[in-house]
């Protein structure tokens, strides 16, 4: 990823969507309504079938900061091309769905100019409903572990552009994120401002966090891949989520989890052949399911 800082937008807001006809224009609307207006906003179209297209169009032809790109079907291709496509000194993921309050980029703007040491500047994350009333905040605490589970919400994170950036994992289509955060800040410098609010991120039926079979297995592919320590329980039950997911027919993913955890990977397996007791083990984990989904979040 070649650097070139002349002339270029301070900041590049990276929007993967997807048939986000009835989204999209908020979502950049909050950009465009930020106290900063040195930006560009990279709205990467994945193969979308409704008007999410003719109206980032629309948008970008009144407004030469918005541009519309194109990639093949899949968030992390979307945000990859994003990343190789920025000009700005600095990145900030923005989901089709979601906003950024309107000071979130200038707090973290000024923040990361003024601290050179710092990689990154994140503020917490409001989840709305459909009318846009308040759920919740997504997390009220200071600590961070990616080593353990993901504290950051994909849009919530200001970082700096660098030409080393460790980009999405292709295929993966749940806890992403967690893998890129941690490949890019797990050894960095970051704020945390949990006090402020960053982000509004809509919660509906169709939000991938709520597809809890493939979020929960895909947690043992990243797993896989940052060496994390865990108990052996936890990788146990993740790895009964993973043959629940649509990843366990995935041999790149089949091959990453089995290699890492190979004796669970082999007793999950057999088990799964053995019809009453995987019967009984899938009830309990549906009803644990079902119980989560009522929550409306995970």
């Amino acid at each position: 990823m070649e650097l070139n800082t002349a002339c270029s937008p301070t900041i590049s807001v990276i929007i993967p969507v997807y048939n986000g006809a009835k989204t999209i224009e908020h979502t950049i609307k909050s950009v465009q309504n930020q106290t900063v207006s040195n930006w560009e906003i990279l709205v990467i179209d994945n193969g979308s079938t409704d008007k999410t297209e003719s109206l980032v169009q629309n948008i970008s032809n009144t407004d030469k900061r918005v541009k519309l790109l194109k990639s093949a079907k899949g968030r992390s291709l979307a945000r990859n091309k994003g990343l190789d496509s920025a000009h700005g000194k600095y990145i900030n993921f923005l989901d089709a769905d979601d906003q950024l309050t309107n000071q979130h980029m200038e707090r973290g703007l000024t923040f990361l100019d003024r601290n050179n040491d710092f990689f990154a500047y994140v503020e917490n994350t409001e989840y709305i409903n459909e009318k846009f009333q308040k759920i919740s905040v997504v997390n009220e605490s200071h600590e961070k572990n990616l080593s353990k589970e993901n504290p950051f919400e994909i849009s919530s994170v200001l970082f700096r552009r660098t030409d080393n950036i460790v980009t999405f994992m292709i295929g993966l289509d749940h806890n992403e994120d967690w893998l890129f955060w941690y490949q890019n800040l797990i050894h960095k410098k970051i704020e945390i401002r949990y006090d402020l609010i960053g982000e509004r991120k809509l919660v509906t039926g169709n939000n991938t966090m709520l597809d809890l079979n493939n979020m929960l297995g895909s947690e043992i592919i990243v797993l896989s891949k940052i060496n994390a320590k865990t108990s052996l329980l936890r990788k146990t039950k993740l790895m009964f989520m993973f043959f629940r997911s649509k990843y366990k027919n995935e041999e790149k993913f089949v091959n990453i989890v089995e290699k890492k955890f190979q004796y669970i990977y082999v007793f999950i397996k057999i088990v799964s052949k053995m019809p009453l007791i995987y019967k009984i083990i899938n009830y309990f984990i549906s009803y644990k399911i079902r119980l989560m989904s009522k929550k409306s979040m995970y």
